[in-house]
């Protein structure tokens, strides 16, 4: 981070294997963010991986069930991507969200908001669901993506959220194993669900 500037702290997760903390950081211009992990026993800093740009946001880590993968979604002044890592800070892959929705750069954060308009999950070891929302057109994209072999496994769905206002935006995805689905929750009460 530069010198001289307020470091802000945006969310601390601990992984599902109780022994590391993984921290999403910002710089007060929001140019540089840092995703960072620490023991928690031994309470040592273990990596950084930054990720600059023009106006970065980045909201949510989230991970596979032993806690050995991570995913950060992350928009930086409407390119929308993601980052694969492990646990020991190896990038496994990262993911052109734009692309991979054919949609312009055009949903921008919120001001106020580190939402980057991106929620995921995991569905299994390997495979990720991703659901992306464009503010300007108020569609919903939502796929399924392997980061073993860095492609799109399924076709990409497409939603028009009714009622969507530009400060909307999908807060939280979780996957049920039971049912085989998907549900995504946005910031306005809509809910999204796909089989996967």
């Amino acid at each position: 981070m530069p010198t001289g500037h307020k470091i802000n702290v945006i969310t601390v997760v601990i992984t599902y294997d109780s022994r590391h903390t993984v921290a999403l950081c910002t710089d007060e211009r929001q140019q540089e963010c840092r995703i960072q992990q620490h023991e928690i026993n031994r309470a040592g800093h273990m990596y950084t991986i930054p990720v600059k740009g023009k106006w970065v946001v980045m909201h949510e880590v989230e991970q596979n069930v032993d806690g050995s993968i991570m995913c950060v979604p992350y928009s930086d002044d409407g390119a929308l991507s993601a980052i694969v890592f492990n646990n020991t800070g190896k990038v496994l892959s990262t993911i052109g969200l734009n692309r991979a929705c054919g949609i312009d750069e055009g949903s921008k954060p919120i001001v106020g908001f580190f939402q980057p308009m991106i929620t995921c999950c995991f569905i299994q070891e390997d495979l990720i669901y991703f659901t992306v929302h464009h503010r300007v057109t108020s569609m919903c994209y939502n796929f399924i993506y392997s980061h073993a072999t860095d492609s799109v496994l399924s076709r990409v769905g497409e939603t028009r959220i009714k009622d969507s206002t530009l400060v909307n935006f999908p807060n939280k995805s979780f996957y049920n194993s039971i049912d085989n689905e998907i549900y995504t929750f946005y910031r306005q009460g809509q809910c999204i669900t796909r089989s996967s």
